[in-house]
């Protein structure tokens, strides 16, 4: 049978503190030969105890004393005690050698090391989509929401270079809802501005081009420009838009926002699963796909 020894990798022969820090490691005679005898137990306890009391404990205020001792492989562990003024304050384990020349004070059990450990299911956040505008069909079994600010310049790249790839992607499978999140000056008026639009059934229509043309919108505050492109019933998009008729569902978004843990944009949850800042189409990808195969 393999023994333990065969499953243990000695780390650095006390690492920081190994057996002679001068040396870099512990052995106690000069002479070395090819072949390891051992020594009563004791007298390796005794060995290691008489090192690590005259240079590491003692010349810090501390003593140490076996508390236990019995062989482990080709080694023999030792429970330590390190006293302070007569008190244990910790008892931990080292090794040493048969011989009585080398001392360990860790050691890695490669078995455990190596063993495949399943992933941690990530935590989820209990945020809705609430009533908010949205692509996709309405029960799809993964739901991505945004918390967006029209002003972000994160926000823009994540619309230009990787929201069409995740629709093109992923179609009916999946969808997606737009949140607001207004952080910039004119960025609650934009999301006032394309809830009016929705109004008349053309929110995404108006979402796109606010972030098309964020430049231009964030000098002049003209946002009927955009309402007139689409051929939007104007009496009716200016009325909601001089109200602030939808004021409070922003505001609701960005409280909810606030309380799923949003602190900046954009901010997005994959099935409750929060994935924030403008990540790579590859990020959305792999919980997407982890979600689909539930």
């Amino acid at each position: 049978m393999e023994s333990k020894e065969a499953k243990l990798i000695a780390l650095g022969l006390l690492v920081g503190i190994v057996i002679g820090a001068i040396t870099g490691s512990f052995i106690f005679s000069e002479q070395r030969t090819e072949k390891k005898s051992s020594v009563f137990p004791m007298t390796a306890g005794d060995n290691a105890m008489n090192f690590i009391n005259s240079r590491l404990l003692q010349p810090k205020g501390f003593d140490g004393r076996i508390n236990s001792m019995k062989e482990y492989g080709e080694l023999y562990e030792l429970n330590i005690d390190i006293m302070k003024n007569g008190q244990v304050i910790n008892t931990r384990p080292i090794w040493i050698t048969k011989d009585g020349k080398i001392l360990i004070f860790d050691l890695l059990n490669m078995s455990e090391a190596l063993q495949e450990r399943p992933a941690k299911e990530p935590a989820k956040v209990n945020v809705t989509a609430d009533d908010s505008p949205y692509i996709g069909p309405k029960n799809a079994s993964v739901v991505i929401i945004e918390f967006s600010d029209y002003q972000c310049p994160f926000c823009k790249r994540f619309y230009e270079q990787t929201q069409s790839k995740i629709l093109k992607a992923y179609g009916n499978k999946i969808k997606f809802v737009f949140r607001d999140f207004p952080i910039h000056p004119l960025s609650t008026n934009a999301s006032l501005a394309a809830d009016c639009a929705g109004e008349q059934n053309k929110y995404f229509k108006y979402h796109n081009l606010l972030f098309a043309n964020v430049n231009e919108w964030s000098k002049t505050g003209n946002f009927s420009k955009y309402a007139e492109e689409l051929d939007l019933n104007m009496t009716e998009f200016n009325s909601c838009f001089t109200s602030q008729e939808y004021i409070n569902k922003v505001k609701q978004d960005k409280q909810a926002g606030i309380k799923a843990g949003v602190r900046g944009t954009p901010t997005f949850f994959i099935n409750g699963i929060l994935l924030s800042g403008n990540q790579p189409y590859s990020a959305f990808k792999t919980i997407i796909d982890s979600e689909l195969n539930k």
